[in-house]
């Protein structure tokens, strides 16, 4: 798993992935947030049972690490 970046907005690097359920069925988002600030990363979209959660925390983190 690739190291989290920290946060650009207060630059801790106390972040948390989560969880969220989609109003689309059978799916749910996952995404970073920072425990600081609760400034959050991107979302991405995934279909149930199509990852186990340590990849659903990878995609979480590369999304958080890619963000603009």
């Amino acid at each position: 798993m690739e190291p989290i970046k920290h946060c650009p907005f207060c630059g801790k690097t106390s972040i948390k992935t989560m969880k969220k359920r989609s109003k689309q069925p059978g799916k749910y988002s996952v995404y970073a947030r920072c425990k600081i600030c609760y400034s959050r990363g991107p979302y991405a979209l995934l279909e149930e049972g199509e990852y186990t959660p340590e990849q659903e925390k990878e995609v979480a983190i590369t999304m958080w690490n890619t963000r603009a």
